[in-house]
């Protein structure tokens, strides 16, 4: 009984939280806000690409209207280095991924490396949707 109480008040937290981004005026406050913003970051990134392919715009240059990343870390490595840089970063996080995910299948690998190896899943997924790479 007390979960259900306890998930009742916390379902209930998260709908007035939610009607409260609604109702307010500020624009960037609005619940879709911030996807549509990546949606532009991402087309924008996208058209940087095509105009730059292969050999990219060169590190540390990406430059669109309204941000300072594409907050999608494959977008703006692809941008900025070019073919060979994102299909070099897709080996390696391959690489890492696969081997890890063998140890950690035959029960070969260490608790620390088992944890490293979901820390990097779970970074990657993140820079999906936003961008950490580049940031200390």
């Amino acid at each position: 009984m007390k979960k259900v109480i306890l998930l009742l008040v916390l379902a209930l937290g998260l709908g007035a939280i939610l009607w409260l981004r609604i109702c307010d005026q500020a624009t960037f406050r609005q619940p879709g806000f911030s996807l549509e913003m990546r949606a532009q970051y991402w087309g924008q990134t996208l058209s940087l690409i095509k105009q730059h392919p292969f050999k990219g715009t060169g590190m540390g240059s990406f430059e669109i209207p309204l941000a300072r990343h594409a907050h999608n870390v494959f977008l703006e490595l692809w941008a900025e280095c070019g073919i060979a840089g994102i299909a070099s970063f897709l080996l390696l996080l391959s690489c890492l991924l696969r081997n890890g995910a063998k140890k950690i299948i035959t029960d070969n690998a260490p608790s620390p490396l088992t944890a490293v190896f979901f820390g990097v899943l779970v970074f990657i997924f993140h820079n999906l949707i936003d961008i950490t790479f580049f940031f200390p």
